[in-house]
């Protein structure tokens, strides 16, 4: 990212139907206006945006969204997104968190096309997120997931979990992880 534009890239996807790269950003700043991305000057306020790239210019657009080109940044809002991955319909499911953004408070469902959107209710905290098309479901890994309404300030109010949502954007579980158990052996003592 230039500087003063945001904070890193993470998770792309490829849409074939659009023809573009969907690239997650966590944080854009002014968005909203005079908000903080700068870590250093204090608490993150600002929301993140999906970064739409055509493949075919020599250099990805990081300007405000033109729907003439389907090219720039597309502003989100609750949501500093890490991952991105397209499902049926032409939409892309992206994992927000508040590991970016505190008061990120949902997952979205986003139309690559119209670039309409729903909010995924109950899941947060995603990383990498993934659509499977053989059970046509998306699934999130969601290790900062709320226990509590969003914000979640504190960790304590935060879960490991794996969001598996239907292809109409339904949220249908969340599977808890759990901490991986360590088995103690007695080492014998040397005679």
């Amino acid at each position: 990212m230039p500087a003063g534009a945001g904070l890193s890239i993470e998770q792309p996807a490829w849409d074939p139907k659009t023809e573009r790269f969907y690239v997650s950003i966590p944080i854009i700043a002014n968005n909203p206006a005079g908000c903080n991305f700068d870590a250093d000057a204090g608490d993150i306020t600002c929301d993140g945006g999906l970064l739409v790239v055509d493949p075919t210019t020599p250099t990805a657009v990081l300007g405000a969204f033109d729907p003439a080109t389907n090219t720039g940044v597309v502003p989100l809002h609750a949501c500093g997104p890490n991952g991105a991955t397209v499902g049926p319909h032409d939409n892309l499911l992206l994992g927000c968190t508040p590991a970016n953004n505190p008061s990120n408070a949902t997952t979205l469902v986003i139309n690559a096309t119209t670039k309409n959107f729903a909010n995924i209710g109950n899941i947060v905290g995603s990383d990498e997120v993934w659509f499977n098309k053989g059970d046509r479901r998306y699934y999130t890994a969601s290790n900062r997931n709320c226990k509590t309404t969003a914000p979640c300030p504190n960790a304590n109010q935060q879960a490991a979990v794996l969001g598996v949502i239907d292809r109409t954007s339904v949220l249908i579980e969340t599977i808890r992880s759990r901490p991986a158990r360590t088995r103690w052996r007695r080492t014998p003592r040397a005679t």
